[in-house]
């Protein structure tokens, strides 16, 4: 059963109960006001009968009789007078007042109701000459049946229609309510891999809104996920192909020539470098992999110049001709330089950054390490070659190497990597640089709270 039509079923239900529920308080005040009304007509009934018996002397149950056969009475009207003891004194039309039914509708109550075979009765106990007397009136109220039978007629054509309305107007606004949701199953079946269509949420503020915005943004990391492993074997196909091929070519020649033990030295120590620059890039590969899929990692409170100062001695002792001047800027809070980081990532960043800083460059590199109000900058400036102002942009794609500085080694891998790290610890990364006079890298992290993530 469609949501809909379920929504349209319940707040039929539910609109019925109530209609029902009101019908029936509706009739049943209606036949106890009703019946009061009536029961106080018999009341006056009685106490009118009780006066001419019993207060005027010159009226006898004869005399009575005659008065009460002709004057209006109510319908099958029976009027029965009796003493202390129920002996009957005086009768009118009784069929259903029997001595027995007024023995069982006795009591010490002034006033008496009771109901007899559709038919209302009083009993109204009166005191005179030292006895006591009681007046019973009975009668059948044929207006207020055949009022409550109409009412009731009314009331069932009511829920009727009241029914059929709500049944109506619900499978209506169920209709409309669900609309949404509806253009959002239609959205979503139109959703593929290499179509990531984003679904419209129109600016809504309940639910349906709320679960567009969810899907959306799942729409959006899948989409992320999907172009990262699309990236991924683009980049690695090409990357690998080309130190593969020259592998293969190698091989081939090795083995189709002829060659002396110096000569195979020399082209093994070709095809190891080869490996190893292989090697190098499949790991840059796997580790952006990585980065890529982890959406968050493990923080905790660390030194920024601590970490500095653990990446910097393996550069060192791969660029013996550059060096690298860390300067600290200290201040009198010894937590200025505390961030929220993982000291593994960083340290990759750093070395990173460091790396490329001393490979563009000739003279020496300096890591200037700045406490903020709010953040830590950490600034890594060269004299290199720089980047031109048209590459910077693209700088941080992975592969993505400036056209001037081809001829290095490298493989465009390292500041792809550097910017996911930044941006797993919601930090900042500029950059300025001026070809042929330098670059500047900076990094922003905003100080730590002492609060693990």
């Amino acid at each position: 059963m469609k949501i809909k039509t379920r929504l349209a079923l319940q707040f039929t239900l539910f609109v019925t109960g109530i209609l029902i529920i009101f019908s029936i308080l509706v009739y049943f005040f209606w036949s106890y006001t009703q019946q009061s009304k009536y029961r106080d007509n018999l009341l006056s009934t009685a106490q009118n009968t009780s006066t001419l018996f019993l207060n005027m002397p010159n009226t006898d149950s004869i005399e009575l009789l005659k008065i009460h056969r002709n004057i209006l009475s109510w319908r099958n009207e029976e009027i029965v007078i009796t003493d202390s003891a129920f002996n009957i004194i005086y009768s009118n039309r009784a069929s259903y007042l029997t001595g027995k039914i007024l023995k069982q509708h006795s009591g010490p109550a002034e006033v008496q109701y009771f109901y007899i075979n559709e038919r209302d009765g009083v009993r109204y106990s009166k005191k005179a000459n030292n006895s006591h007397y009681n007046v019973y009136v009975l009668a059948y109220d044929r207006a207020r049946a055949q009022n409550l039978k109409h009412l009731t007629i009314i009331l069932v054509f009511c829920v009727i229609i009241g029914v059929i309305l709500s049944a109506a107007f619900s499978y209506v606004f169920a209709s409309r309510a669900i609309l949404p949701l509806s253009m959002l199953i239609r959205t979503v079946k139109n959703i593929d891999f290499d179509k990531f269509t984003r679904l419209a949420e129109a600016n809504r503020k309940d639910e349906i809104g709320q679960l567009a915005g969810n899907i959306n943004d799942m729409l959006g990391r899948l989409e992320k996920a999907f172009r990262n492993h699309e990236e991924f074997v683009t980049n690695a196909s090409h990357e690998l192909r080309t130190p593969l091929s020259v592998l293969i070519s190698e091989a081939d020649y090795v083995l189709s020539h002829d060659l002396d033990k110096v000569q195979y030295q020399d082209h093994i120590r070709t095809m190891l470098t080869d490996l190893r620059n292989l090697n190098s890039i499949t790991n840059s590969l796997l580790e952006l992999s990585r980065l890529n899929r982890d959406s968050e990692v493990s923080l905790q409170p660390i030194k920024v110049d601590e970490v500095i100062y653990n990446a910097i001695p393996s550069l060192k002792k791969k660029y013996q001709n550059i060096k690298i001047l860390t300067r600290v800027n200290f201040s009198d809070n010894d937590t200025d330089l505390i961030i929220n980081g993982n000291k593994v990532l960083l340290e990759i960043a750093f070395k990173n950054i460091i790396d490329n800083a001393c490979k563009f460059s000739n003279t020496d590199v300096s890591v200037e390490i700045t406490p903020e109000k709010q953040s830590v900058h950490v600034e890594v400036t060269d004299k290199g070659v720089g980047i031109p102002d048209s590459e910077v942009k693209s700088i941080f794609n992975p592969f993505s190497r400036a056209t001037n500085v081809r001829q290095k080694r490298g493989f465009g891998v390292g500041l792809s990597i550097v910017s996911r790290i930044i941006e797993l610890h919601n930090g900042q990364i500029r950059i300025e640089s001026e070809n042929d006079m330098g670059t500047k890298v900076t990094l922003i992290f905003s100080k730590s709270t002492g609060i693990e993530s």
